[in-house]
């Protein structure tokens, strides 16, 4: 396993020296890893996004649920057991 884990090294450090011995090639990399970067970082953005639109939909439609049930004649109490919600006082 260690002689493995050397000739990753190896490997590894060999790459680092052709890189930084080419100006081009160093760019491109650098270019490369700022895109890895801006492109994992719009996902995320786009998952809290997708998460905060989830959560306000969820609210929304409980809200609507609740307004329903009331027209309904259903009392706080009937409606705070059928979303498992205890009173808080």
């Amino acid at each position: 396993m260690d002689g493995a884990i050397a000739k990753a090294i190896a490997k590894a450090q060999e790459k680092i020296t052709f890189v930084s011995r080419d100006k081009k090639v160093l760019r491109a990399y650098q270019m490369r890893e700022m895109a890895l970067s801006d492109y994992i970082s719009g996902i995320n953005h786009a998952r809290r996004e997708g998460e905060q639109e989830g959560r306000q939909k969820v609210i929304q439609e409980t809200l609507l649920e609740i307004t329903k049930l009331l027209k309904e004649g259903k009392s706080i109490e009937d409606i705070s057991r059928l979303f498992n919600v205890s009173d808080a006082k």
